[in-house]
């Protein structure tokens, strides 16, 4: 599971982590693996090889922060033509 937050750290950053410490919850079971990066390190291979995304972001004006909207757009073009969907998770 690929868990893209807009920043690590501040608010965003705990609700990352605790996106991550849920899916890593030895009560799950088997066990998820999960990778935890910031919006800006993150390119469409990622996303294309991730058996699940969460999207993590602030909400600023009605629209989402533009460290998320860069990340969206960067990764667009290559992921829209990807033959498989993935389960996928907005938390604003």
């Amino acid at each position: 599971m690929l868990v893209v937050a807009q920043h690590l750290h501040g608010s965003t950053g705990a609700v990352g982590a605790a996106v991550v410490r849920g899916a890593t919850d030895p009560a799950i079971g088997d066990g998820v693996d999960v990778v935890y990066l910031p919006a800006v390190e993150v390119d469409a291979a990622e996303v294309e090889g991730a058996d699940a995304v969460v999207l993590v972001t602030t909400e600023r004006f009605g629209t989402v922060a533009g460290l998320t909207k860069d990340f969206l757009e960067r990764i667009w073009a290559p992921c829209r033509t990807s033959p498989r969907g993935s389960p996928f998770a907005l938390v604003v």
